[in-house]
């Protein structure tokens, strides 16, 4: 597994994939079967701000796109 060290840069834009087994949609009753993945642009955090505040820290990685992203379950999993 790969860990991000302090320095590393990831820029606002740069593409990347989110995996898990998380719900397929807002209050679904069951997980699915199999593992299920989205490509994520990734956020500056200033975008990421703008919409969770100051939650984000720069210690944080922020991606998200419309229509797709991670949903409950998913928490902690790869990115």
């Amino acid at each position: 597994v790969c860990v991000a060290e302090t320095g590393d840069n990831f820029p606002g834009g740069m593409k990347c994939v989110t995996s898990g087994w998380g719900l397929t949609r807002y209050n679904a009753p069951d997980t699915p079967a199999r593992l299920q993945q989205a490509a994520l642009p990734l956020l500056t955090n200033d975008q990421c701000r703008r919409y969770w505040g100051n939650k984000i820290t720069n210690l944080m990685i922020c991606a998200g796109a419309s229509g797709a992203s991670s949903c409950m379950g998913d928490s902690g999993g790869p990115l």
